[in-house]
């Protein structure tokens, strides 16, 4: 079934402004890995629902995301001077801290500077560090809990994430998640492999999954999104049913085997055509080989 361009647009237009781009920005959202900053290191450019950010690591080790325009004259505080617990913009010294506020500006008059200073803000925007990840509020109004999924607070040893930018809406990357029958045919080169990067019962999962290409699909709504089954047909009266739980808006969860390792997927909107896709792999009981 086909959209409208209207429904298209309502669901994958992601910025300042739009319904979609509102109610997204109320989650946490996962921006960049946290090794990309150091403590006063070059800051980091950070865009995410087709707005453009900066994030930076201070000289204690405290982490900030801000609007990247100076609100001075609009240059871009990614080419800003990172130094002594401050972001410094280049054209005229003005400096925010982490919080956004601004702590210096040189080019004041001394007799005015102290009030001025204590007028002016750059927006910033509520941070977390977890699973090597910083995660970003950018919403109106206090933030919500901040997600409990199980590969948080794993050692590192225990979880590997990747990222890749790719040149599709977040939408399109959200449904390719839950539609597993197209694993039969976009991924047959791998599936079909007897290879030694994927576990053995992950292997023996997947041929269960080739001998039906067209599973019927079954969803139950709850209060974080919805479970997802996905029930193929293996012959002699048995059904093969793999279990999707998707936490909306950004995270799905890949069924795996008992045992093996676990995966998830975050789909989230750069902007209107460009999406951060997150691969999240781990293991609760034990580190990954």
């Amino acid at each position: 079934m086909a959209f409208r361009t209207e429904d298209n647009d309502l669901l994958t237009r992601v910025g300042p402004g739009t319904t979609m781009g509102r109610m997204l920005r109320q989650y946490w959202t996962p921006a960049i890995r946290s090794s990309a900053l150091i403590a006063d290191g070059a800051p980091v450019d950070v865009r995410l629902f087709g707005q453009d950010y900066v994030a930076f690591r201070s000289t204690d080790g405290s982490v900030g995301i801000v609007d990247e325009a100076c609100p001075h004259r609009g240059v871009s505080l990614a080419l800003a001077r990172n130094e002594e617990n401050g972001l410094r913009c280049i054209f005229h010294g003005w400096k925010f801290d982490t919080a956004g506020r601004l702590v210096d500006a040189p080019a004041e008059p001394a007799a005015r500077r102290e009030k001025f200073i204590a007028s002016v803000k750059v927006n910033q925007y509520a941070t977390r560090e977890a699973a090597g990840l910083l995660w970003v509020f950018l919403g109106k109004g206090e933030a919500p809990p901040f997600p409990d999924f199980e590969f948080m607070d794993l050692p590192p040893e225990q979880v590997v994430i990747r990222r890749a930018v790719v040149p599709y809406n977040w939408v399109q990357g959200l449904e390719a998640h839950l539609d597993s029958s197209h694993v039969g045919f976009l991924h047959s080169g791998w599936t079909k492999q007897d290879t030694a990067h994927t576990e053995k019962k992950q292997r023996e999962m997947i041929q269960k999954m080739l001998k039906d290409n067209a599973p019927r699909f079954e969803m139950d709504d709850t209060n974080y999104g919805l479970r997802e089954g996905a029930l193929r047909d293996l012959g002699e009266g048995i059904t093969y049913a793999r279990i999707r739980e998707v936490v909306l808006p950004f995270h799905t969860f890949i069924p795996a085997p008992p045992d093996a390792h676990c995966s998830s997927r975050m789909s989230v909107p750069i902007d209107d055509e460009n999406s951060a896709e997150w691969y999240v792999l781990y293991n609760a009981a034990r580190p990954l080989d």
